[in-house]
This record gives structure tokens, C-alpha cells and sequence, in this order.
């Protein structure tokens, strides 16, 4: 018995195995059921195989794109703000805000990193009283007391008067004293 010719892809897919290819010709040249049962259980196995390649393809093929629409609305809602050009009053654009804020000291000077006033403070009620204070408050705090500068230089160096500074150091000095009881 001869091959009939086929387009079907699957099963010339089928057919491409040697094992397969075997049988079939075995069978054509002698049918019987014993090997028609063998060459159907073979072809079952071989076809549930694609149907699962096929599934999991089409899974990973909607998967992915589900997570690409998903990275790109995450992407357009949080866009990276200090990346973007930005332009001075001429319209001209001037460079990026990382540029704009970028420090180019190589040296960190130990002052720098206890900018907070509560890191100078180690008994624990004056701990807590100072840390109930406003951040401005404390900022004043820490420029008169930790950094020694006059009130005037403050109110210079924060853009406030001279007497708002008072008042706030004022206001903040209560407080604590209200606070630790004394």
C-alpha cells in the first residue's frame, strides 16, 4: 500500500518521527488492528503534546502582554520627574533636574550627617520633648544651638525675618521646658 500524499501539517509533523513513519508503514503494508491501536494510541499522545505546547504558548503569549500594558500604565503614572529636560524662562531648555541638584563634592564633611537636631540629644526626655517639636522648630534649634548662629544669620539664611526666628525659637524652648517638666 502506498503513503497517501498529505497537506495536513500535523500530521506530516507526526509522520517526521522515525518511530511514527515506522509504524505507518508497517501498518501499510500489513493492516491489522494491533497495529492500528498502537499508531491511534501513538498519534493521541503525540497530539495532546501539541495541544499542551500549544496552550502554554498562547498562556505565555497573553501573559506577556497583559504584564507589558501593565509595566507601561506603571511607567506613564510614575514617571521619573528628575530625568525630564526642563527649560528657563526663555524657553530654552538647560539640562535635566538630576543636573540641576547633582553635588559634585567628593568629600562628606561629619557635620553633614547629623543634620537633625534630635542626634545630638541623649537623655531620653529631652529625646522625646525635642522630637514633639515642629520641623521648623527644629531646624531653628539645631542653627542656633548645634551650628552657633545668630538668629539674624537664620533668619537670613531661611528667607523669614529676624523676629519670626526669635518667636519660633521662643515657641520651641517652651515646649521643651513644658515638656521635660521643668
Amino acid at each position: 500500500m502506498v503513503v497517501p500524499e498529505t497537506k495536513n501539517p500535523l500530521l506530516l509533523s507526526f509522520l517526521e518521527d522515525d518511530e511514527h513513519r515506522g509504524l505507518f508503514k508497517k501498518y501499510c503494508s500489513n493492516p491489522n488492528i494491533e497495529l492500528k491501536q498502537k499508531i491511534d494510541d501513538k498519534f493521541i499522545t503525540f497530539y495532546s503534546k501539541i495541544r499542551l505546547i500549544s496552550y502554554f504558548s498562547k498562556a505565555i503569549h497573553f501573559a506577556s502582554q497583559d504584564f507589558d500594558k501593565k509595566q507601561r500604565l506603571f511607567q506613564s503614572r510614575n514617571q521619573l520627574l528628575l530625568n525630564q529636560p526642563f527649560s528657563n524662562e526663555d524657553g530654552n531648555e538647560t539640562g535635566t533636574l538630576l543636573d540641576s541638584i547633582a553635588d559634585d563634592r567628593s568629600e562628606i564633611k561629619l557635620e553633614e550627617l547629623f543634620e537633625n537636631l534630635e542626634d545630638y540629644i541623649q537623655e531620653k526626655s529631652l529625646y522625646q520633648a525635642i522630637s514633639s517639636l515642629t520641623l521648623k522648630q527644629k531646624h531653628i534649634l539645631y542653627l542656633s544651638y548645634i551650628k552657633n548662629l545668630s538668629d539674624t544669620h537664620i533668619a537670613e539664611r531661611l528667607n523669614i525675618s529676624q523676629q519670626a526666628v526669635t518667636k519660633t525659637k521662643n515657641k520651641a524652648l517652651v515646649k521643651v521646658r513644658r515638656n521635660i517638666g521643668a
